[in-house]
């Protein structure tokens, strides 16, 4: 893995983690988007310049070897941060949608308040 690849991942990785820890629901969407991304470049980048995807340097040619797999999980990657991004932008339209979902709005009881005994 070459030194800017690293440093690539280490950025978005990063980025990603200090934006999911944000009270922000968008911020929150936008760092699970980069974490996602993440993890699709562990699992594309190659270990040496020159070298397939995870195969290692054990004698393993990368021409005798046809693995999906890398490709395989990448997809998955790629469709559960989707997921997670359009549940995350769903609870926030709806929440923001709502009257009482306001930022620093609390829902009214609907017993109303308590007599004092």
């Amino acid at each position: 893995m070459t030194l800017p690849l690293l440093l690539a991942i280490a950025a978005t990785v990063g980025l990603g983690a200090w934006l999911v820890m944000d009270r922000d629901l968008f911020r929150i969407a936008l760092g699970t988007v980069l974490l996602g991304h993440g993890a699709v470049l562990v699992l594309l980048s190659p270990r040496l310049p020159g070298s397939a995807p995870l195969i290692g340097a054990d004698g393993i040619v990368a021409a005798d070897v046809a693995d999906p797999l890398p490709q395989a999980f990448a997809l998955t990657a790629i469709v559960i941060s989707f997921a997670v991004v359009t549940l995350v932008l769903a609870l926030a339209h709806q929440m923001f949608d709502t009257p009482t979902g306001g930022p620093g709005s609390a829902p009214e009881d609907p017993a109303g308040p308590e007599e004092p005994s």
